[in-house]
């Protein structure tokens, strides 16, 4: 057991020796193996997809993602493009749209499905054919008033009735169908809202063409060009000749999708680009030395680069998670360098050759570092257990980034130290008494303040227990259940969502449906049926509002009505109109040219109505758009939740199961998951680093240590969290157990740095180690930091709440942590 013991203690001394030779004897092939490797990685980076799509986040084997799939390849994707016409004069925008409709008949006729923005052919079909969407009611009304009607005008052929009928109210009076005009009249004037038949609104000021892509949203290089073809063909058109106000814009859910595309790349490209800005200039403010800079970006530029092309191998893509991932990589990996660097030019300011200082650099940093990163690590491999499959790619990038950036930081950054000191000495010995680089951090005071233990230890403590209790109050109700926070910031401030919402107010339906696919026209009948028979169970408390299928738009009971039309023609063929009034004459003649001759079939639909159901096969209603409840919004999650409790699983009076899904299922079983998988994520990680910390020690009581400090500063800041009503989300509930993983490395490099120096050495810490810590949690800082400016809330919220956890943790680190080792020294027993 011992000679184990000497051997486990004996490999960071082994490898810091070994790592040494490499370094100093081998350099240039290290770096020249390094470029070559680079080189090969950029090209395949360069490859990398990037997928916005959030059915990119759940994993395939997920019936909600099988039968989102199935529904885009039978319905030939969801959603569709708008294109609203706004301007004060309304005829100048119904004159731009029918140009416009023409433009599209000639050029885009192959590449989309179909447009809409006329109500025309509707109403003239629903006016044609009026007796049979009466109801049956109102049918019996009429066929009684007009048999009253034959009656009397019978009686009063026999003379015997004469008299009779004289003192009665004259035949025609009775006959008045004026009520039943009124009621169906409310109706149909549902369509005079519509200004000269365009789909309108704001009294004309808003015109709205809906447009059908062939093709899925997701495709975003084929939407993109339709996207840009329609703007150049209106460009064409010259809008401002139509009216000098005339303004053109875009929205539907093609639009939003492409709009989050491309601001997820201009927010990987700005945020990188922050990102290492602003880590240099921190990196230069602390060393004062670009060499520094240099050798460091081009460490961490390297191992990002190395990282990004395995995830090409092993991934293939990045997605709105993983996007980002380089910033956050860097800008944590950075401080294993920084740590090496910082130490190495503290010995060559004292005089070492730079082979002996990298040597010494190497051996003294290696553990503390190395435990660090497998703290880090951990934090994000933990995340490869998760059942979204965002995040369990978060975590796989993650993990092999930290991997691969701390290989760099002891590999590659020493090369480059040793070869750069061999073009350019970098520092000179410096005079006794001189101050070293980490000294003028000027951290050293707060050594005095941990001689104030017992107010530091009682602070902290108090803080702690008191964000344990808060954070626990406030878990209930602590996750995100308005979803419209986690939108684009231009989105939602550009316009898009907005002009999104002044669309949706033209129509009576949802412009965001959900879609369940059947087999047969009169399978999605049934869906139907099954769906308002849910509906009327379940009362106030259903999801849905209603489901539109084919047959919604035929008439009910339509063999009932028509043996009741038969009977009121007949009755019409024999009713005397000499005594009616004009008006009255009206009537009747309007409704015997309006009866059908027959029951309407789904071939007498207008193109106008079935184009709506014709899926990707030419087949016409096979499938059924099921609308959210009226005033539920479904960016409220518990409304979501409801209305996709409704729709995810039906059962058909012949026993077959239906499953659905769309974009709200998706966003629901994401929910879920996030529900399910963060406490374990959390737990696992923070149990995960506490075992790390202990084989990094190889002391019990050490790890107790460090890990207290870790849970103060975890507790500060889920209690801050609470306090200040920050809501968990499926992006930013991996920002607690990263915190376990990256806040635990301050305090581990400020113990170890301790351990080496021995007792009464937390002055020469603050002085030697604080400074290069402190520039640890500020490049890990910007990394998040760059994700504040990123145009997503919900990365906003992901970056706010890791860098509040940096910063409880970077406290407890430099001020609780020191005070406790100060206690600890003051012991009589110590």
């Amino acid at each position: 057991m011992t000679n184990l013991r000497q051997r486990l203690a004996a490999i960071p001394k082994t490898l810091s020796a070994s790592l040494t030779r490499l370094a100093t004897r081998r350099y240039g092939v290290l770096i020249v193996a390094a470029a070559l490797c680079t080189a090969v990685a950029t090209h395949f980076v360069a490859e990398l997809k990037l997928k916005a799509d959030f059915i990119e986040l759940l994993p395939q084997r997920y019936q909600s993602v099988i039968d989102l799939r199935k529904i885009v390849a039978q319905v030939g994707g969801l959603g569709n493009l708008s294109i609203a016409f706004m301007s004060e004069d309304v005829q100048a925008s119904e004159r731009l749209a029918d140009d416009l409709a023409r433009v599209l008949d000639r050029e885009f006729r192959d590449r989309i499905r179909y447009y809409d923005y006329k109500i025309d052919a509707l109403k003239a079909f629903y006016e044609a054919h009026a007796p049979l969407y009466v109801g049956v009611d109102d049918l019996e009304t009429i066929r009684d008033r007009l048999r009253d009607h034959v009656t009397r005008e019978k009686r009063k052929k026999i003379p015997l009735f004469t008299d009779l009928l004289d003192d009665e109210p004259t035949a025609a009076a009775g006959l008045d169908f004026s009520d039943i005009e009124a009621k169906y009249d409310a109706k149909t004037k549902a369509y005079d809202r519509y200004i000269d038949g365009y789909y309108t609104a704001e009294g004309g000021r808003l015109l709205a063409m809906l447009i059908k892509p062939k093709g899925e949203s997701t495709n975003i290089p084929a939407m993109t060009r339709l996207v840009a073809d329609l703007q150049a063909a209106i460009g064409r058109l010259r809008p401002e000749t139509y009216a000098a106000d005339m303004k053109v814009g875009f929205a539907g859910n093609y639009k939003t999708g492409l709009e989050e595309y491309e601001t997820l790349k201009n927010d990987i490209l700005g945020t990188a680009l922050l990102c290492l800005t602003l880590v240099s200039l921190s990196i230069l403010a602390f060393f004062r030395r670009l060499r520094a800079v240099l050798l460091l970006g081009i460490c961490s530029v390297t191992a990002v680069l190395w990282t990004f092309a395995v995830t090409y191998f092993a991934i293939g893509y990045l997605n709105t998670v993983t996007a980002f991932l380089g910033a956050i990589i860097a800008g944590t990996g950075i401080n294993y360098g920084i740590i090496l660097l910082a130490r190495y030019f503290e010995e060559r300011r004292l005089g070492a050759t730079p082979e002996a200082a990298v040597a010494t650099a190497i051996q003294e940093t290696l553990v503390a570092t190395f435990g660090a990163a497998s703290t880090t690590a951990v934090a994000f491999g933990v995340f490869m257990l998760a059942e979204v499959k965002s995040f369990s790619q978060f975590g796989f990038i993650g993990l092999v980034g930290i991997v691969l950036i701390w290989l760099a930081s002891y590999t590659l950054l020493p090369a480059m130290v040793v070869a750069s000191e061999a073009l350019w000495p970098s520092v000179r010995r410096s005079p006794p008494g001189a101050q070293l680089l980490s000294d003028s951090v000027g951290l050293g005071f707060l050594a005095k303040v941990a001689r104030h233990d017992t107010l530091v230890l009682t602070v902290f403590g108090l803080g702690a227990v008191a964000g344990g209790i808060v954070f626990l109050r406030y878990l209930p109700t602590s996750l995100e259940y308005d979803m419209s926070r986690l939108r684009t910031k231009s989105s939602l401030e550009s316009g898009t969502a907005k002009l999104d919402h002044r669309i949706s107010r033209i129509f009576d339906v949802s412009m965001t449906p959900a879609v369940l696919v059947a087999d047969t026209p009169e399978e999605a009948r049934a869906i139907c049926a099954a769906l308002a028979k849910k509906k009327a169970a379940a009362g106030d408390a259903a999801g849905i509002e209603r489901c539109r299928s084919i047959y919604s738009f035929l008439p009910s009971d339509q063999e009932a009505k028509l043996a009741l039309i038969a009977e009121i023609r007949d009755l019409l063929s024999g009713t005397t109109r000499a005594a009616l009034t004009e008006t009255q004459r009206r009537q009747l003649d309007e409704l015997e040219h309006s009866l059908p001759p027959g029951p309407l079939g789904i071939d007498d639909l207008p193109e106008e109505m079935t184009r709506y159901f014709v899926d990707t096969a030419g087949r016409i209603g096979t499938f059924v758009y099921v609308d959210p409840r009226e005033g539920r919004n479904l960016w409220n999650a518990e409304n979501l939740l409801r209305f996709t409790s409704d729709i995810r699983q039906l059962t058909l009076t012949d026993g077959k199961q239906i499953t659905s899904s769309g974009e709200a299922v998706i966003f629901a079983d994401l929910l879920t998951l996030m529900k399910h998988d963060s406490p374990i994520a959390t737990a696992l990680s923070f149990l995960a680093v506490f075992l790390l910390v202990v084989m990094t020690f190889g002391s019990l009581s050490a790890s107790a240590y460090v890990t207290l400090s870790l849970l103060v500063g975890s507790l500060l800041m889920v209690g801050a969290m609470a306090a200040v009503d920050v809501k968990l989300n499926f992006f930013n509930f991996v920002a607690l157990p990263m915190t376990f993983g990256i806040g635990v490395d301050y305090s581990i490099n400020i113990y170890q740095r301790y351990l080496q120096e021995g007792r009464g050495s937390l002055q020469k810490v603050f002085r030697r180690t604080g400074g290069a810590v402190l520039l640890c949690s500020l490049t890990t800082i910007i990394g998040y930091l760059t994700l504040i400016i990123a145009d997503s809330n919900a990365l906003v919220s992901l970056g706010g709440l890791a860098i509040l956890g940096e910063f409880t943790c970077l406290a407890t680190a430099l001020v609780a942590l020191p005070a406790f080792i100060a206690r600890q020294e003051r012991r009589p027993d110590a």
